[in-house]
């Protein structure tokens, strides 16, 4: 018994066989995979670290967060991320509330930035709650930065400004910002020699002391012009000058709040003497013969009657001779002082478009073909479409044929959308009606 319990451990299988057969059972298995050469062969992926991304993409990354807090963190990320941030923070200058000063101190530690701001975002550049800030009543520079000053104005504007002159305007002030304000932004588009493209918000007519009387008799001649209208240029002395010729692109914003109607152009009730001083700006953009798109609300463009489309060549014209009412009725010439705006242009975005819409659609049409470059219109209602046609013809008394002027405007080659802007709480989103043209 004991001689074949040997016998049958001498012919069990050892461990060690068993071992060896797995190993060159997983040699042949490899074996029969592809190489990594082969068609069928899994690709490794191999994940970029933020530093291993080339320079254009963290450049158009910190473009696209430029205005957000998250710029800060990204700078902070290494030296050569933090010179990329650098650049793109320069092409779209984003200057927060009472930024203009740091910005431009910044700015003048690395002058090379400045040719390089193609952007500007102003915002509420001159808010109720920053006209009073420290860092808008000091205008003073050290040693250092004014001799910095004095070289680059002049060399960035091509002599168009120079440190005295913008020192000049300062203590003699216009225009519709304060002196202060107004010193600062001529210094900033002085230095930036390449801005094209602009956003900003208007501020509210100052309020006067007294309202001006206006006896029974006169109120008794309605429709009547207001005598304390004027039109405004959102730019004034040197920097109007360089904006002219260099900028291509303007954006109104719209008001953060509610902030009431535009200054009335011209009266039509006794009510409307309230709003003879204050009230919304109306802008005006005479000379601007390079701007090619403008975003603006509607309201901050006045009344359609009034706007003349000028040319780079055309004589200038101070007054429109306007003689019919909102009803269609021929009444006494009423004469408005004229705005203009840029025959140039080739894309308008109104915001916020009210009973005047079409007024102002009829107002294009009746430009001649080959002087006409616009070739899209976006208006923005906040009404749905049934609402919005019937406040139109509300406020053209139903004088316009619709679809016979779109269809116009699309022969002459001006295509025209409509969107609707739903307001929810407190954002904003763009319901696509798109009744296109």
């Amino acid at each position: 018994m004991k001689r074949a319990a040997s016998v049958t451990n001498s012919n069990a299988a050892h461990p060690l066989d068993n071992t060896n057969a797995l190993l060159s059972r997983r040699d042949a298995d490899q074996q029969e995979q592809p190489t990594m050469g082969s068609e069928n062969a899994p690709e490794e992926v191999h994940r970029l670290r933020l530093l291993e991304l080339p320079s254009e993409i963290l450049l158009h990354i910190a473009t696209d967060l430029c205005g957000s807090k998250a710029i800060v963190s990204l700078a902070m990320t290494s030296k050569h991320v933090h010179s990329i941030t650098q650049e793109a923070m320069a092409r779209n200058l984003v200057i927060g509330t009472n930024g203009i000063k740091k910005a431009l101190k910044m700015l003048l530690v690395y002058p090379a930035l400045f040719p390089k701001v193609n952007k500007l975002h102003l915002g509420a550049y001159q808010s109720g709650h920053t006209k009073q800030c420290i860092c808008q009543s000091d205008t003073t520079f050290n040693r250092n930065e004014r001799k910095l000053l004095r070289t680059l104005i002049s060399a960035n504007s091509d002599g168009i400004a120079t440190w005295a002159l913008l020192q000049r305007y300062k203590h003699e002030g216009g225009g519709i910002w304060s002196p202060n304000h107004q010193f600062f932004l001529d210094i900033l588009l002085s230095l930036c020699s390449n801005v094209k493209d602009v956003a900003i918000q208007l501020q509210d007519c100052p309020r006067r002391e007294s309202i001006p009387d206006l006896n029974s008799q006169t109120m008794q001649a309605l429709p009547l012009a207001n005598p304390d209208f004027q039109a405004v240029t959102i730019f004034y002395g040197p920097a109007l000058v360089l904006m002219q010729r260099k900028l291509r692109s303007l954006t109104i914003l719209p008001p953060d709040q509610l902030a009431g109607p535009t200054q009335r152009e011209f009266f039509t009730n006794a009510n409307d003497k309230l709003f003879s001083v204050f009230g919304r700006r109306i802008i005006t953009l005479p000379g601007f013969h390079q701007l090619k798109h403008l975003d603006v609300p509607m309201d901050v463009v006045g009344l359609p009657h009034s706007i003349i489309f000028q040319a780079e060549g055309d004589p200038e014209m101070a007054e429109v001779v306007f003689n019919e009412d909102s009803d269609g009725d021929s009444v006494d010439a009423i004469t408005l002082p004229a705005k203009t705006l840029p025959l140039s242009l080739t894309r308008l975005q109104l915001r916020i478009c009210n009973e005047r819409t079409f007024a102002f659609l009829y107002l294009i049409s009746l430009v001649r073909i080959k002087r006409l470059k616009l070739q899209n219109v976006e208006c923005h209602f906040a009404m749905c479409a049934r609402t919005s046609i019937l406040l139109c013809e509300l406020g053209d008394g139903q004088l316009l044929d619709y679809l016979n002027l779109l269809r116009n405007l699309e022969t002459m080659g001006v295509h025209v959308d409509f969107t609707r802007v739903v307001v929810r709480s407190s954002q904003t989103c763009a319901a696509s009606l798109r009744c296109s043209y």
